[in-house]
């Protein structure tokens, strides 16, 4: 039970930062630029994940994203001519940004860790600030105390699933009509948690000196599965909302709701949860022919989204056994997603 208070404190406390950026940026899980420090601040005690993160989409597209023939014809057909603008559609999900004000923040990187783990100007020294001078000494209940300063000061842990999934899916489900239905970006990725946190975005080398690339464990996966899956229904369904007329975007949405509410069935079959119940109770209320009420469908979604942070409460993986046949596996499938 006192577990499941810390749990419950620290998933609070993470979902006020998300808040907080959301209102300091006008764009849902957006962080604020001038919080920002830049992924260099991370290097001297994380070089093994930063050289890892170097190799990856989300590294190479500060690079690459504004010389590419797509990123061109989006532009073009959004009359955009600075992809990198600040205050533009496409900087929040591909660059990040660094400044000390709104107004003058400028692109220092691709998507980084501060995409992921939030901005770090809050948690970056009550992160590194070992009480007993290294990671080595330092005892189970050091530790304890200063990850949950660095939480209550906004970083985003590994531990924080439905946070980090909600992280991903904010973009991997495109938040702006506009962009697909006259720029002709994607409405999204074909997003599984598993596959993409243990493709090429893995980076858990820090207890072992960079030594191993470790995936996660069975049980997590588990976790990362069925979160994964409700949060990608979440967030398809607020997608939806946004919706203000006929197109691909609102075609795509819907698809999306109906491909994650089936996923999410077959999921609950295997383990008959409670909480998923209640999130497939939720959506089941949601016609997604029908013209798109966005009271109703953020309604629907918020439900979803208590009903995942109960299930990461209730929910270490280990009993979800059931689960294994569905998970996907192995280096060749989660390469194929990048």
């Amino acid at each position: 039970m006192e577990h499941s208070k810390h749990r419950i404190f620290d998933l609070l406390a993470g979902l006020s930062v998300l808040v907080t950026l959301s209102l300091a940026v006008g764009n849902a899980f957006a962080i604020d630029p001038t919080q920002t420090v830049g992924g260099d601040e991370c290097i001297d005690c994380h070089t093994p994940e930063h050289d890892v993160w170097g190799e990856t989409t989300h590294y190479k597209t500060y690079d690459e994203l504004s010389a590419s023939d797509s990123a061109t014809e989006i532009a073009e057909a959004l009359e955009i001519d600075d992809i990198e603008a600040p205050d533009g559609i496409c900087v929040d999900c591909h660059f990040t940004l660094v400044g000390e004000t709104l107004e003058d923040a400028e692109p220092i990187g691709g998507i980084s860790c501060e995409s992921c783990h939030g901005a770090a100007a809050g948690w970056i020294d009550v992160h590194g600030e070992y009480v007993s001078g290294d990671a080595e000494s330092e005892s189970a209940a050091e530790k304890a105390t200063r990850r949950k300063a660095a939480k209550d000061a906004g970083q985003i842990r590994p531990d924080q699933i439905n946070l980090i999934a909600q992280n991903c899916l904010n973009c991997h489900t495109v938040p702006n009509e506009e962009l697909v239905n006259v720029g002709g970006h994607l409405a999204g990725s074909e997003f599984e948690l598993v596959s993409w946190s243990q493709g090429e975005v893995r980076h858990n080398l820090f207890w072992n000196d960079g030594e191993d690339n470790a995936e996660a464990s069975p049980a997590r996966k588990r976790v990362l599965y069925v979160v994964g899956y409700a949060t990608d229904l979440e967030f398809s369904l607020r997608a939806l909302g946004k919706s203000s007329e006929a197109g691909k975007y609102r075609e795509a949405m819907a698809q999306r709701v109906q491909k994650a509410t089936a996923k999410l069935t077959a999921i609950n079959q295997k383990i008959n949860s409670a909480e998923i119940s209640s999130a497939l109770v939720a959506a089941s209320v949601i016609d997604v022919s029908a013209t798109p009420d966005p009271s109703k469908l953020n309604s629907a979604a918020d439900k979803i989204q208590t009903a995942i942070e109960a299930f990461t409460i209730a929910n270490d993986g280990e009993a979800l056994a059931a689960l294994d046949d569905l998970l996907p596996g192995g280096e060749g499938h989660y390469s194929d997603k990048y």
